[in-house]
């Protein structure tokens, strides 16, 4: 608070962060899993007993409850065929509560740092898969590889 023109003190994207020299130094790239979020609350917090899925499980709740508000506007122009990934930003509270910060209609695909490297890739795969797949099948050849 005492240096308000700092911009990394305030909540911002990647793309500031990652000028900062404090950037990377508690995990890479600043990410972690929530494997390792679940690790962090048991061995460095007073909140080690506080279990994360229940805060997934919020979250999941809460991007239900957005799509399903504004589903109707989605595809204006009804056409056929159409689909969007969207990315969505949360902050966790002191209780770990959930806060809906946005909602991207052009998410951010950087594999920045291991652990985006490998969640990236997935879900673009998983996109195809879902909806584009039943539409075009890939030949028969591609679905035998791992």
């Amino acid at each position: 608070m005492e240096d308000v023109s700092n911009k990394l003190v305030h909540l911002t994207n990647d793309a500031i962060q990652k000028k900062g020299k404090e950037y990377g130094r508690f995990e890479s790239a600043n990410k972690m899993s929530f494997v390792e979020f679940q690790e962090y609350l048991t061995e460095k917090t007073k909140m080690g007993k506080v279990r994360f899925p229940k805060s997934y499980e919020q979250m999941k709740a809460i991007a239900k409850d957005l799509i399903d508000s504004v589903h109707l506007k989605l595809n204006p122009k009804r056409k056929q065929f159409a689909f969007e990934l969207f990315g969505l930003d949360f902050m966790l509270d002191s209780t770990l509560k959930p806060w809906l910060i946005e909602a991207n209609s052009n998410p951010c695909l950087d594999t920045t740092g291991p652990l985006l490297g490998r969640l990236i890739p997935d879900v673009v795969e998983n996109v195809f898969k879902v909806a584009i797949d039943p539409i075009f099948p890939p030949p028969k050849y591609l679905l035998a590889l791992p």
